[in-house]
């Protein structure tokens, strides 16, 4: 009985996840803002719904390799801006500037998809630990489609300049200095959530 209400609960997460991520490419297309829709932050809610619908818990460690510490600066700044009404990174200040929008109750998803999705990965179980692997090559293919088809005033995935006010790197050196922070936030990531798993098994 636990095991079928643990598998129900992760399917209706899945589903929730996916449908919010179709909703998301749905109402940036709406708004015309057709690049929007290569932020990873979208591909993130489809592939943690596609891998609680498949029960595939490496596929959803994939996914928080790619997210939870952007997300952990991304809710930082949020949760500062909207206790004390000033900007701290810059990223969210949009979130509080013109009038509320469906869009903006999609982006809150950044403050709870990534318990939700720890939480899926512990009623699944955690059997490989090599999702670092699947986080390596989707990166790489979000930075060469960002690169080769994205505006550079879009700044989708902030590939072209810092989403953070405060740091002032261009050129070259962003792009390797890119590419190594999401090297290492990945191996981070990946270790420590495999190390809490393993070790709680």
């Amino acid at each position: 009985m636990k095991l079928k209400t643990n598998k129900l609960i992760v399917f209706v997460l899945g589903i929730y996840f996916f449908s919010l991520g179709i909703l998301a490419i749905i109402n940036t297309l709406i708004n015309k803002n057709y690049f929007g829709i290569l932020w990873i932050c979208y591909f993130g809610l489809l592939f943690v719904g596609v891998g609680m619908i498949m029960r595939n818990s490496s596929f959803i460690l994939s996914q928080l390799n790619l997210l939870t510490i952007p997300l952990v600066f991304w809710n930082i700044d949020f949760f500062y801006r909207l206790i004390t009404g000033n900007s701290f990174f810059g990223i969210t200040d949009y979130l509080f500037v013109g009038q509320k929008t469906l869009g903006n109750f999609i982006t809150l998803q950044h403050i709870y998809i990534i318990p939700f999705a720890l939480y899926a990965i512990y009623l699944i179980k955690l059997k490989r630990t090599d999702a670092w692997k699947i986080s390596f090559l989707e990166i790489g293919l979000v930075f060469l489609i960002g690169l080769l088809f994205t505006p550079v005033k879009e700044n989708v995935n902030c590939i072209f300049n810092s989403c953070i006010s405060f740091v002032n790197i261009s050129g070259i050196l962003y792009y390797f200095v890119w590419f190594v922070v999401f090297f290492i936030m990945i191996l981070i990531t990946n270790f420590v959530i495999v190390f809490i798993f393993k070790k709680k098994d």
